[in-house]
C-alpha cells in the first residue's frame, strides 16, 4: 500500500533518499509497542541492561513532547 503524494512528508535536509520499498510517516500510538521493544534491544546491546521508560517513549511518540517534533518513522 503506498501513501498518497499529498500525505508523504517532504524530504528532510541532509538525509539521503530512503532505499527502495521504504517509506516515512508520522508515528502513531500503535507504533509505541514496537518502539519500546526496539529501545529495549538497543539498551541490551549498548549497556547489557535494559531499563526502558515506556511512558517517556509514549510521550515522545504521541504525547506532549511529540507536538514539538517532526520525526517521521521510517519503515520497510
Amino acid at each position: 500500500m503506498s501513501t498518497p503524494d499529498h500525505l508523504t512528508p517532504p524530504p528532510e535536509p541532509g538525509i539521503p533518499d530512503l532505499p527502495a520499498h521504504w517509506s516515512a510517516r508520522m508515528p502513531e500510538y500503535g507504533d509505541v509497542e514496537a518502539l519500546v521493544r526496539l529501545r529495549h534491544l538497543d539498551e541490551l546491546q549498548g549497556t547489557g541492561g535494559a531499563h526502558v521508560n515506556v511512558a517517556g517513549i509514549e510521550n515522545e511518540i504521541v504525547g506532549q513532547d511529540f507536538r514539538n517534533r517532526h520525526q517521521p518513522a521510517r519503515t520497510d
